[in-house]
């Protein structure tokens, strides 16, 4: 499944145009009042970029096929916790149901690892968000939530 031009790498903030590919998906792929502000989001990028030493990390990522993006996440590895958390995930809708979302949900547990070994701080696991489906406003919506729990559960 792995193609050898695919990479997952963190945004910067001299990414310009990618940035904006990656925050299209990211507005695309949910629901509007699940949506953090743009401002907020395109915030995570410096804030990774100017990390100090002992700080949290706060991820962008972007996973690439080239220079199609694929896939975005959104997290963080918060030392105080030794928990990372993903806030959001998702995947490019004509790419959907061939296993990149749980790829991705695999890179970003060795991405966890990897920022807890640096703040020396063990890591105790993945934790996420998801919307309650019965407080969906419409039967779309419903189903969406449900199959966000469903992947998570697989994952």
């Amino acid at each position: 499944m792995v193609k050898s031009s695919l990479y997952i790498r963190d945004l910067r903030p001299d990414d310009g145009d990618l940035i904006d590919q990656a925050l299209a998906l990211y507005q695309a792929s949910f629901p509007i009042e699940e949506l953090d502000p743009l401002e907020g989001v395109r915030r995570s990028i410096t804030r990774n970029a100017a990390r100090q030493p002992g700080q949290d990390f706060h991820h962008f990522q972007v996973m690439l096929d080239g220079e199609r993006i694929l896939g975005i996440a959104i997290f963080g590895f918060y030392r105080t916790t030794g928990m990372g958390f993903i806030a959001y995930l998702a995947i490019d809708a004509q790419m959907r149901n061939n296993g990149w979302g749980g790829y991705l949900y695999q890179k970003i547990g060795e991405q966890v690892q990897q920022d807890s070994i640096v703040l020396g701080v063990p890591a105790l696991g993945l934790t996420h968000e998801v919307e309650r489906p019965e407080e969906g406003q419409n039967q779309q919506e419903v189903e969406l939530r449900k199959r966000r729990i469903g992947f998570y559960q697989r994952c």
